[in-house]
């Protein structure tokens, strides 16, 4: 009887893990009246520079990089072209596509991201989620990114990204961001 209380034990343990997680993302809705707001179809046109921490699960800094933003308008969407400079030498792009709409939805595609993405702003807030392909080598599977960016003044943006598999957390990424010129 012990060892199976022990085995249910360890199996609700990364139940009550992933609960934790989702129960402490606090709702975007408590950010509707902050300012500034935060609308990316303004904010990430023309050039945005943003620097980033990727840490583990236990907080430990596995990778610093620098992101470099250049976004426009082109035929009513949002272009983000992201390119990524990382500490150890790597470097990385994505281009996103987004649609937005006037009541603070918005959808994107970038050629990574086959799933693309969603989001919504509210307030000086924008939630932002979609699942990044990981080739492992061995399969093809994918992990989930789920953040939450806060304007804080005319320049300034920080995002808190939370990456998950199946519901448990693996890390974070931290970056602040600041619009240039």
């Amino acid at each position: 009887m012990r060892f199976l209380g022990r085995i249910l034990c360890l199996l609700a343990l990364p139940i009550l893990w992933v609960l934790a997680a989702n129960l402490l993302t606090p709702p975007l809705d408590q950010q509707a009246r902050l300012e500034p707001a935060l609308r990316p179809e303004e904010y990430f046109v023309g050039t945005v520079v943003g620097f980033g921490v990727v840490t583990d699960p236990f907080g430990i800094v596995r990778e610093e990089f620098r992101q470099d933003v250049a976004g426009r308008i082109e035929n009513g969407l949002l272009v983000m072209d992201e390119r990524f400079t990382y500490r150890s030498g790597a470097r990385d792009q994505r281009i996103w596509t987004i649609r937005f709409t006037p009541d603070g939805l918005y959808q994107g595609t970038a050629a990574d991201v086959p799933a693309g993405g969603a989001g919504r702003a509210v307030g000086n807030a924008l939630a932002w989620r979609f699942a990044l392909p990981l080739d492992t080598g061995l399969f093809l599977s994918s992990l989930d990114l789920d953040q939450v960016m806060l304007r804080q003044d005319a320049e300034t943006v920080i995002n808190q990204v939370r990456i998950s598999k199946f519901g448990i957390p693996l890390g974070q990424i931290s970056i602040v961001f600041r619009k240039q010129g």
